[in-house]
């Protein structure tokens, strides 16, 4: 009886990596003869056993390979390693550390190829989608153009359309475990086998979106960039699925309300249980995955949403009981954002949504039995109207979080530069430093690309500048209470770069300034635009002396409610 190392071992040793569990292939030993030296069979169509001190497998050589095929015997290590599906996992190696590579799998390795070592290849269906699998679980490998063309031959043929719906689900599930998934995807597209075990997937390709909200416009291809972005932020393989499937639904959307989907979080959530069922999945990954497909667009407008309808979405997702679904969820949204995001990115809306849960979690049902409240509906419906109040009440606690939602979805890139300039700076101000910096940080940004050399106020960019910096460090701080002080400090320079801005722009564009100014509560920002212009030499008609009366008044009446 001879033994030798084979697998995903020798892979490892080949690569320098640390060697995973050790497989052996036994030649010329039968299966009464392997049992009678004490080891313990545990497999049922082929003879596996387990090395009584060890526990290492041992698997008899063999030439069958297909499903459903009676074991026979390989007469030598060769004919073994010849019916193995790639070159890379057909070596083996001695005890003492010999390789025996009799078809080129460490020259594969050393130029990164997936290859498959011959006919037998076809000999299982599955042999598919574990080529794509390795493809993206061994970084920069390609799967070689002649194995590529054989994978394509055998799904034309209908290779997997009998495969057994397990073993279909093992290899995505797998391939979920990568460090880059959608390697998976786009090579079990480019042979045609996406389309039949995941024709959902595949029929994102080519369904466009708004460019706005994804640069890439095809859902397919942003798809692909959300279950990367997941892979970068978890290790757990049903938070990456429920990111794979976020936007199932987008498939069924009619072409004729291309490219906006609406409805399509709920078509979508019908959908990821039956494609779950269909390969055998778990229970698990079905209702994550429902969870996020019709959730995940209530997270990113959680800082708009009604205190009403975040409670709705925290009792979705079980957040009292379950908080770990919470989490997934707030993930899933958050690449989904990360994918479509450009520059720096940060996504405190899942901060909105925690805090939300956080004071709902406060009040509970003991709370209102001591209280008096019987056990009942009654007692249901009180404990709800008293969550949804502890939300609204710590949603006010920071001013400007939804006006900051708003201003980062809506920023009008087709206004003048010095305007926006103004809109982002105002926003910035307006919205709670310690919580959005991300919001400051994506509308400074923007303002900063729309200035052009001779927009007639050189100092705003390296106003802007200085600014991101502040953010930047205080939000990779700990303590950020001093934060918006810090920020604050920089108005005197701002003041500059609006007054010039203003001046260059007339009375229309100055109250816009001024109002703009005074609903983010800048008062004593107003009340310098209103001295400055009431001395100024502009004529203004009689609405927009009506208007910056009206201005006045309401900044007086603001001020007297803050000094009370």
């Amino acid at each position: 009886m001879e033994r030798y190392l084979v697998g995903g071992y020798v892979r490892d040793r080949l690569q320098s990596r640390p060697a995973r569990d050790r497989d052996w292939v036994v030649v010329g030993a039968t299966p009464a003869e392997m049992e009678a030296l004490g080891f313990r069979r545990v497999g049922k169509d082929f003879p596996v056993f387990l090395h009584p001190e060890t526990g290492e497998e041992h698997a008899l050589a063999r030439v069958a390979w297909k499903e459903g095929d009676p074991f026979r015997p390989a007469a030598t290590l060769v004919d073994d390693l010849a019916h193995r599906d790639l070159t890379i996992n057909a070596m083996a190696m001695t005890a003492e550390g010999r390789l025996i590579d009799p078809f080129g799998g460490a020259g594969d390795l050393a130029k990164r190829m997936i290859r498959h070592v011959g006919p037998p290849f076809a000999d299982d269906p599955i042999r598919i989608l574990r080529a794509a699998r390795f493809a993206a679980q061994l970084d920069g490998f390609a799967i070689a153009p002649p194995t590529m063309a054989l994978m394509a031959e055998l799904v034309s043929a209908g290779a997997l359309d009998g495969a057994t719906p397990e073993r279909v689900w093992m290899e995505i599930d797998k391939a979920l475990g990568a460090a880059r998934p959608s390697v998976f995807f786009m090579a079990a597209r480019a042979c045609g086998a996406l389309a039949r075990v995941l024709p959902e997937i595949d029929a994102l390709f080519g369904v466009p979106q708004p460019e706005k909200d994804h640069p890439e416009i095809d859902t397919g291809l942003h798809t692909m960039k959300v279950v990367d972005t997941a892979a970068r932020l978890t290790t757990d393989r049903a938070e990456r699925f429920a990111a794979l499937v976020h936007d199932l639904g987008k498939a069924a959307t009619p072409p004729d309300q291309w490219p906006r989907h609406r409805g399509h979080e709920r078509r979508g959530a019908r959908m990821v249980p039956a494609l779950v069922r269909r390969l055998a999945g778990p229970n698990a990954y079905a209702e994550l995955g429902a969870l996020v497909a019709e959730w995940h667009g209530h997270v990113h407008k959680a800082g708009e949403l009604r205190p009403g309808t975040l409670l709705e979405l925290l009792d979705a997702a079980d957040a009292f009981h379950r908080p770990r679904r919470l989490t997934a969820l707030l993930l899933a949204a958050e690449a989904d954002a990360r994918a479509a995001a450009r520059g720096d990115f940060m996504y405190p809306q899942a901060r909105v949504v925690r805090r939300a849960r956080k004071a709902a979690a406060l009040v509970t049902a003991g709370q209102l039995i001591a209280e008096g409240f019987a056990p009942g509906p009654r007692l249901g419906e009180v404990l709800v109207q008293r969550r949804v109040e502890a939300i609204r009440a710590q949603m006010t606690t920071p001013p400007g979080v939804s006006n900051a939602l708003r201003a980062a979805n809506n920023l009008d890139a087709g206004r003048p530069a010095q305007v926006t300039c103004l809109l982002a700076m105002g926003r910035l101000f307006r919205a709670n430093p310690e919580l959005h910096p991300a919001f400051a940080i994506h509308l400074l940004e923007r303002a900063l690309a729309e200035i052009t050399p001779g927009d007639g106020h050189p100092e705003a960019p390296d106003m802007i500048r200085q600014t991101m910096a502040l953010i930047r460090d205080g939000a990779s701080r700990p303590d950020r209470s001093d934060l918006a002080g810090r920020i604050n400090a920089l108005q005197p320079g701002w003041k500059r770069v609006w007054v010039h801005a203003s001046h260059r722009r007339g009375a229309d564009r100055r109250l816009l300034m001024c109002e703009e100014a005074l609903s983010f509560r800048m008062y004593g920002l107003c009340a310098y635009y209103v001295a400055n212009w009431t001395r100024s030499r502009f004529l203004l008609d009689g609405r927009s002396a009506d208007r910056i009366r009206a201005i006045v008044a309401w900044w007086t009446r603001a001020m007297a409610e803050r000094r009370q």
